[in-house]
């Protein structure tokens, strides 16, 4: 069977991948000469030995995607490098690789396989196909390779194809990036190296056994995420300024993808280039070309950005900035005095500076009121933000009262099945549950719920999150069998997502194994509470009051089964690490030492149990007075507080 040249770009019309290409046209022409394709075309004078040149540029591709689609993207490369077609040539793997002789079988291993070409040539090109979606991110080959160019040190490209013809490819290559990228982002935040496949078995048997021996999947993943995430970075800075070029810094478009690469910048640790992207050249700043204004409002759009990052020192800082302009510019009733004002006194929330956060939110809501009336958005933004800092001081009664005022207000300005709304019925939610009105607050639950997993997903850790509330509830409301299916969906999504030693996935352990022990399901508990504790102890330190949580946890499952020396040995641990670390006069440590009496009291060793309650006795009295105390809770149901950033804490207060 012949199969040319003319043959191949026949292909480029029809839908056919290049595994169909390979197995249809390249395997059935070369069977009898049993060569790769280029020696065949050779052997065959389709090609003569003497045009034949070294390869340029390595090409990393997937054999699912189209051929057209490597065809077109290699066109756009060419195209946007400036490099002439008589100077470059490619090494594709299909072409130049034999198709009917195992490298294996002939002892190669796969980095020497493609490692050597790689590291030959020095540069790899990358075709993400189709580009919102690529399918190398699911094929292990691809991602070897890629691999294997940040380790040789090889120069990366990666392209995609933007159009069939010139013409849309001079049009796309504007473009094509800012509409698919955040695609891109998710698909790279999305990539898992360990579920990629191959075409053979062989092949994947043969990395997986060669990674494993080597640095494992899990630093591969790293340094792979690494590569993609870095040059986002950097062809999304170039899309950005071409945007603010054309529409000007303020354009919604231009604002949307500078946001976008803000973000993947700020996991990167490359603050300098984000402030850059905000605020524009220092020179600029220096020589006066920006108004104080419009300075202001810089500081103030690049505080949100590191606020919604976590990154709340540096997000107070320029709100501050923002603030203190603003006053020097506009009488305190200004909205943009108002808004400064929220945004620092949300962040001085989440320092926990609670007296000078009430104070800037009050002054920040009545100004808005003032000058915006009593329903307007911003004004059950600004409602929303002081009840939570009111309910964190322990003013339920007010922080009801708000909240259900700003819910009012959402759900006319932003619609009732709205994500804010969500937000806000959550939030509410959580009060109520915190004053025992558990079916008010089921309800609000349930409907924030529905809410946010139509609009962002089972999955999203908004979802979760607000999942792993609702089961507290239940866990609080003795409802057991209704909290368990929840936890455990919440731990194996967390477990999923977060590393094994962040403190997220211990949180959820702890929160199923509480429930599966209050079952009797004591067997099923244990071992979610020994994993929590060790990777505790890790990630937050033996001393850690999350450590002496757990191990309460675990002392109190191991009296249930009646092993009452390893419940005493984690009984002393937890009241001696509160000790240490909340002083001798915590309610939590006479909380603590109640426990502890409990324990001793079933063994049987009534005087030394006695001593125990009256140290907490005593304890109460001096933190409570002599009023009666209620039992307070040790461990409360610990997930990620988006609006507080209370990590799984479990002494978090909402």
């Amino acid at each position: 069977m012949e199969c040319g040249y003319g043959t191949m770009l026949m292909l480029m019309c029809a839908s056919i991948t290049l595994g169909q290409v390979v197995l249809k046209m390249i395997v059935p022409a070369t069977r009898e000469s049993r060569l790769s394709y280029l020696e065949y075309l050779v052997e065959n004078h389709s090609v003569k030995p003497n045009t034949l040149q070294i390869a340029t540029h390595f090409v990393s591709h997937a054999w699912d995607s189209k051929f057209s689609d490597l065809v077109f993207a290699l066109q756009c490369f060419l195209q946007n490098e400036r490099l002439k077609t008589s100077e470059t040539f490619f090494f594709l793997d299909f072409l130049c690789i034999n198709q009917h002789s195992s490298p294996w079988a002939r002892g190669l291993k796969p980095d020497s396989l493609v490692g050597s070409p790689i590291n030959q040539i020095g540069k790899t090109v990358l075709v993400l196909s189709p580009v919102d979606k690529p399918i190398l991110f699911d094929r292990l080959w691809c991602l070897f390779e890629l691999m294997l160019t940040i380790k040789l040190k090889a120069r990366l490209f990666i392209c995609f194809s933007t159009g069939e013809t010139r013409e849309e490819m001079d049009h796309a290559r504007e473009d094509a990036l800012t509409e698919k990228f955040n695609k891109i982002v998710t698909a790279v935040e999305e990539l898992d190296c360990q579920s990629a496949k191959t075409t053979r078995k062989e092949d994947l048997k043969a990395i997986t056994e060669q990674l494993e021996s080597t640095i494992g999947f899990h630093k591969m993943q790293n340094v792979v995420s690494a590569a993609l995430t870095s040059w986002l970075c950097g062809a999304g800075q170039r899309a950005a300024a071409r945007l603010v070029h054309k529409y000007g810094q303020d354009h919604e478009q231009a604002m949307a993808m500078r946001d976008k690469v803000a973000g993947l910048l700020i996991k990167q640790g490359r603050t300098a280039e984000v402030e850059q992207l905000f605020l524009g050249p220092a020179a600029a700043l220096e020589d006066g070309s920006v108004s104080e204004d419009e300075l202001s409002l810089r500081y103030h759009k690049l505080a949100i950005c590191y606020r919604d990052h976590r990154l709340d020192d540096e997000a107070l800082s320029f709100a501050q900035k923002s603030l203190d302009i603003h006053e020097k510019l506009y009488e305190d009733d200004n909205p943009a005095v108002s808004a400064s004002l929220q945004l620092v006194g949300s962040l001085l929330a989440k320092k926990e500076d609670y007296v000078r956060s009430e104070e800037m939110l009050r002054k920040s809501l009545t100004n808005y009121k003032k000058t915006l009336g009593d329903h307007h958005a911003d004004v059950g933004e600004g409602m929303e933000k002081l009840a939570m800092v009111l309910d964190a001081q322990g003013n339920a009664k007010e922080a009801l009262e708000l909240y259900r005022q700003a819910l009012s207000i959402k759900e006319d300005t932003d619609g009732p099945n709205s994500l804010p709304v969500a937000e806000v019925m959550s939030s509410l939610a959580t009060v109520l549950k915190g004053a025992g009105k558990y079916s008010e607050a089921e309800g609000l639950y349930n409907r924030a719920l529905k809410t946010r997993t139509k609009k962002l997903g089972k999955n999203h850790q908004d979802t979760i999150t607000l999942q792993a509330w609702l089961a507290d509830l239940y866990n609080a409301m003795g409802k057991y069998e209704e909290a368990l299916p929840i936890l455990q969906f919440v731990a194996e999504a967390n477990t999923k997502k977060f590393p094994e030693d962040d403190p997220i996935v211990a949180f959820s352990r702890n929160n199923l194994a509480g429930v599966l022990s209050r079952l009797g399901r004591y067997e099923e508990a244990a071992p979610l509470y020994t994993q929590a504790l060790a990777s505790l102890e890790r990630s937050m330190g033996p001393s850690s009051a999350h450590v002496a949580t757990t191990c309460n946890n675990l002392a109190e499952l191991l009296q249930s089964q009646r092993k009452f020396d390893e419940s005493r040995t984690y009984f002393e641990r937890a009241v001696h690490i509160m000790e240490s670390e909340l002083g001798h006069e915590h309610s939590n440590v006479a909380h603590a030492l109640n426990n502890l009496a409990g324990l001793l009291c079933a063994m049987g060793k009534h005087e030394e149990a006695r001593a125990m309650h009256q140290r907490a006795l005593q304890i109460r009295q001096t933190v409570l007075g002599n009023s009666a105390v209620p039992k307070m809770p040790i461990y409360a149901a610990a997930m990620l507080c988006k609006r507080l950033d209370l990590s799984g804490d479990p002494s978090a207060k909402r």
